[in-house]
């Protein structure tokens, strides 16, 4: 008998899908994702940026176990599930890079 709990992959498929739709509502009503243009003189509040990224790192992570470790029939709907939160923390990557090159936040 295996002594080690596990969560079972439909656990975290909903898990992870009500993560991804809080996330989606997140980025869409509390402006979580960072601004494409900053102009000089305005600085930008890391938190809703930091908030966003760490709800998108969390997905991703209770979906990991599924993707590979899952039933092969399981599998495709974590990927599924992952694209949204891997293009947003995607997203919030390259605008960190992109500011720190033109000289920090």
């Amino acid at each position: 008998m295996n002594t080690r709990e596990q969560v079972p992959g439909s656990i975290r498929l909903l898990v992870a899908g009500i993560a991804s739709l809080l996330l989606l509502t997140w980025t869409l009503i509390g402006r979580g994702l960072p601004p494409l243009i900053v102009p000089p003189g305005l600085s930008v509040s890391p938190w809703p940026i930091l908030i966003t990224a760490l709800m998108a790192t969390a997905i991703l992570v209770i979906l990991c176990p599924v993707v590979f470790r899952g039933k092969p029939g399981v599998r495709w709907v974590s990927i599924m599930l992952g694209v949204f939160p891997f293009l947003v923390l995607s997203v919030i990557v390259l605008w960190v890079v992109g500011v720190l090159q033109r000289g920090g936040l």
